[in-house]
């Protein structure tokens, strides 16, 4: 027979059931069952345990929260990295939300920070989100290097936004490359990006999508960085309206050393 139990976790105090086999005949070994734990919890709760370095306890890559958005519509957000940043949790949207454009011209001078997207997130899409989670998000500062053209030739410069929520980079979602990710400034690789699975995404309709990352592409002026829908990366215009699938943090707030 199947006993199910209620137990509480010695750390953080969350009460969760669990089923265990107790009759007497032996259980077929060749079979593996894989359950799922379904636990209720708030966003204030996970803050508390997050800041307190308890992260790896309760949260594991790929986890799953499910929550309302204001206008409806029911979204969740996948756990990506743990402790990326110092004590915080980064979390992606587990699914396109919508299509928008990166900038209104083909242009990608002062990249994310300067941005049409990074004012659509701030102003269209953070207001929707449950007012007890846009309490406890970390604003996190953006830093991006990039080269502008000066009246001297062309120069590095350091570009700078502090958001509450934003697009993964080409470094937290691909990894370090020495002639793509030289602009993201400060970032790692997030697991949940490390397959080509973990960077498939889909709509809230269930379709196949393209998503942007917020990194340009330094190779010329015009594009930016996105995900196909096979999990591959490239590069296209900012005026095309591609998937929009935000990121956001939980916990302590992100120190950046910018390298001078």
């Amino acid at each position: 027979m199947i006993d199910v139990q209620t137990v509480k976790c010695p750390d953080c105090g969350h009460s969760f059931d669990f089923s265990s086999y107790v009759g007497e005949e032996p259980l077929d070994s060749n079979v593996r069952l894989t359950k799922k734990l379904v636990q209720r919890t708030s966003w204030e709760e996970l803050e508390t345990e997050i800041c307190a370095g308890r992260a790896a306890l309760c949260l594991d890559v790929s986890d799953k929260l499910e929550f309302e958005l204001k206008n409806g519509k029911k979204v969740s957000v996948e756990v990506a990295a743990v402790n990326p940043y110092g004590y915080n949790v980064a979390f992606s949207f587990a699914n396109v939300l919508q299509d928008a454009v990166m900038n209104s011209a083909n242009t990608n001078r002062g990249g994310f920070c300067e941005s049409k997207m990074a004012d659509f997130l701030e102003k269209e899409i953070l207001p929707l989100m449950p007012d007890d989670l846009i309490k406890v998000i970390t604003p996190r500062k953006i830093t991006q290097k990039l080269s502008v053209s000066s009246s001297s030739g062309r120069n590095e410069r350091i570009f700078e936004r502090e958001c509450k929520l934003w697009l993964p980079s080409y470094t937290e979602v691909f990894g370090q490359h020495e002639r793509y990710s030289g602009c993201d400034v400060g970032d790692i690789r997030f697991p949940l990006f490390s397959t080509r699975r973990g960077r498939t995404k889909y709509t809230l309709d269930d379709d196949l999508s393209l998503w942007w990352l917020r990194s340009p592409n330094v190779g010329n002026s015009t594009n930016f960085w996105y995900v196909y829908n096979n999990g591959s990366g490239g590069t296209y215009y900012a005026s095309y309206a591609y998937g929009v699938c935000p990121c956001f943090i939980i916990g302590k707030k992100p120190e950046v050393k910018v390298e001078e």
